[in-house]
């Protein structure tokens, strides 16, 4: 599994509220929709730690590319304070489960 490509860093407010978007593409014979999506956002550099149960965005029809989709910001249960993370992204498939660095998130 991988990511398409897509700026390095997003930025945001820390008084936002928004869905935090990461586009993942698997190989066609796998459909992400089927398999559990979790992320991690820590200080930037460094490996993930608690990981957050996230979902596949809804609308989309592929089944081998879609959007991991996480509500962060305030009063959020993701509560992010101003600084720099990075994304992590782990994906439970039996008998796989990769991690993967999405980029970083700043938060002004």
């Amino acid at each position: 599994m991988s990511f398409r490509r897509r700026p390095p860093m997003a930025t945001m407010h820390h008084t936002s509220r928004v869905y935090l978007e990461v586009p993942v593409v698997a190989p066609e014979s796998i459909t992400l929709n089927a398999q559990t999506v979790e992320m991690s956002l820590v200080a930037y550099g460094t490996d993930p730690g608690a990981w957050t149960a996230a979902q596949w965005h809804p609308t989309q029809d592929a089944d081998s590319e879609r959007d991991a989709i996480l509500l962060v910001g305030e009063g959020s249960p993701t509560e992010l304070l101003p600084g720099t993370y990075s994304v992590w992204v782990r994906i439970s498939d039996n008998p796989e489960r990769p991690v993967l660095h999405a980029g970083g998130l700043r938060v002004t």
